[in-house]
């Protein structure tokens, strides 16, 4: 039976395996090796944004899971709170069965609840922009910029976004030739 369970912080025991599991799903599929790991440290810096887990049982099973952030930001002069949303994994032998669906549903609701207007998330939008969409995200298509730990400011342009409320925010960050500050650390 699959249930999903919000965490505000891990017990030690629990963040053990959950973090190993999360290594282990991405690790397995490459995206992480020895170099980028310090790249990795420098630009996911966000700890402090950080607000509450979700993680998917089956039969008290680990078997995936993400990580919910919140913000405040700046942009065009207005003060936006900025939901975000990391590293969400499913086991290999577990996927294609909606989990991920799920998982974003349930992360869209506790956003709502936290008081985010905008979600922000990066991604591989060439592999994934169709699980991203059905829960609202659209491409940025343009750069996000961001201040790593060092101090170094990136750009990139793996952006997606999705807008809780009001409408008419997201359409502003959409339209606007700047890129999207996302503030200090990539999620």
């Amino acid at each position: 039976m699959l249930k999903i369970k919000l965490y505000k912080d891990l017990p030690e025991e629990l963040r053990s395996k959950y973090s190993k599991l999360k290594r282990g799903v991405f690790v397995g599929e490459a995206q992480e090796e020895e170099d980028e790991g310090i790249e990795h440290e420098e630009e996911y810096c966000s700890e402090a944004d950080l607000i509450c887990y979700l993680i998917a049982y089956e039969d008290e099973e680990i078997i995936g899971g993400l990580e919910l952030f919140k913000r405040r930001i700046k942009h065009l002069n207005q003060l936006i709170i900025l939901g975000g949303i990391g590293s969400l994994w499913v086991r290999k032998d577990k996927r294609r069965r909606g989990l991920a669906t799920k998982l974003l549903k349930k992360v869209m609701e506790e956003l709502k609840i936290k008081g985010c207007e905008v979600v922000y998330l990066c991604t591989d939008i060439g592999k994934l922009k169709s699980l991203y969409a059905q829960v609202g995200f659209v491409p940025l298509k343009k750069n996000y910029t961001f201040v790593g730990r060092s101090g170094k400011r990136y750009f990139k342009d793996d952006g997606m976004i999705a807008f809780i409320k009001p409408k008419e925010t997201l359409r502003k960050i959409v339209k606007s030739k700047e890129p999207f500050d996302i503030g200090v650390g990539n999620w």
